[in-house]
């Protein structure tokens, strides 16, 4: 373990920690499911098609408070954009009807929202509400002060699109709520140190409380505890790279403990389930690059790669009480190296597959 991991452990078995699923399914991914995760049946046009539509609100930069009335203007299906400069919001800004909102090249967010101390609070920069086929591209979204709450959270928006967004120094960077075919594509998300100082219990990239066939594709996210955090089923995560977090990648459950804005505490309906994990750099994290724990099941890992992480780039994790409770064994799970042949691998789950890469040996490193 690298020098901080016993304290980050800490702060793990005092706030972070996933829940009991019973729920299982027979059938794996198909081709179709595949097609539908890649975005074929979502087209929110280029940037450039955007603009030329004839229903574009321009915010100049140096605005302050602005960026709600222009959604407003915008009305459903509009655009947008926020000019090449800083913009200042000092609260909430909400989103709630169909519509994109892009940056010019250099467009800075700062939005005025808070960190809690209470580990899953939400307190969004960016509250997109009960709106589908809203989009979110090439904004730059920083804090007022030193560390921001949550910079984008989704709430009952199917066929959202978030892209090309650069995240820093928030206690979370995108939180996904019943979002069905959300898009997660392109973003850079570094973290708040809070975690790292214990000024914040946890500090999180990428979260999926709820939402089936979400696409989470080609970000960096670092500096976090749970660089990606995954749950529910039929996702697709693939091309990411995670680094410099406690653990890269999560497919787990979200505990009934997340707080939304309007006070009501929610979890994740099923823990992670038939997820395509493909083609991802998980590397230089404190514990673990991939972990498949808590009831996660029948989800394929493949041709990822790891490197230089505390402990071991996957593991498959049996019945454990790493988090300070008891969580139940993943089960049904796939491993396949395929041309990666140093990841190694640590399988303590129940009715796995793995194919190549280095196993750990699990009667000199018992499963726990």
């Amino acid at each position: 373990m690298k020098s901080n991991q016993t304290l980050l452990l800490v702060f793990l078995l005092i706030f972070i920690g996933c829940s009991d699923q019973s729920i299982v399914e027979s059938n794996e991914a198909t081709p179709s499911d595949i097609a539908i995760m890649s975005g074929s049946s979502q087209t929110h046009g280029s940037t450039a098609k955007l603009l030329a539509s004839g229903s574009v609100v321009e915010v100049p930069a140096g605005s302050v408070d602005a960026l709600a009335d222009a959604i407003a203007s915008a009305g459903s299906g509009g655009v947008v954009l926020l000019k090449s400069g800083e913009h200042h919001e000092s609260g909430t800004v909400e989103v709630n009807h169909t519509v994109s909102i892009v940056g010019e090249s250099g467009a800075t967010l700062y939005v005025d929202t808070q960190p809690t101390t209470q580990a899953g609070k939400i307190n969004p920069g960016l509250y997109v509400r009960n709106a589908s086929y809203v989009l979110i591209r090439g904004l730059e979204i920083l804090p007022k002060g030193d560390t921001g709450g949550t910079a984008v959270y989704t709430e009952n928006a199917p066929y959202a699109l978030l892209e090309q967004n650069t995240i820093r120094d928030h206690e979370f960077g995108i939180v996904i709520q019943q979002g069905d075919r959300t898009k997660i594509r392109a973003n850079t998300i570094v973290g708040s140190s809070g975690w790292l100082t214990g000024d914040l219990p946890v500090v999180d990239g990428i979260d999926i409380i709820n939402g089936d066939f979400v696409e989470i594709s080609d970000n960096t996210v670092s500096n976090t505890v749970f660089g990606i955090f995954a749950t529910d089923r039929k996702g697709l995560l693939t091309d990411n790279e995670t680094y410099g977090n406690f653990i890269g990648v999560i497919l787990c459950n979200i505990p009934n403990e997340i707080i939304e804005p309007g006070g009501s505490v929610i979890g994740s309906e099923q823990s992670g389930t038939k997820w395509i994990v493909r083609t991802n750099h998980s590397h230089d994290n404190f514990d673990i690059g991939f972990l498949v724990v808590d009831g996660a099941n029948e989800n394929l890992l493949v041709n990822n790669r790891g490197g230089n992480n505390g402990r071991y780039d996957i593991e498959l994790a049996g019945d454990t009480e790493r988090f300070g409770f008891f969580t139940p064994t993943s089960f049904k799970n796939k491993v396949n190296a395929g041309f990666v042949t140093d990841i190694t691998v640590k399988d303590c789950g129940l009715d796995s597959e793995v194919n190549g890469g280095i196993p750990i040996d699990t009667s000199s490193d018992p499963c726990s």
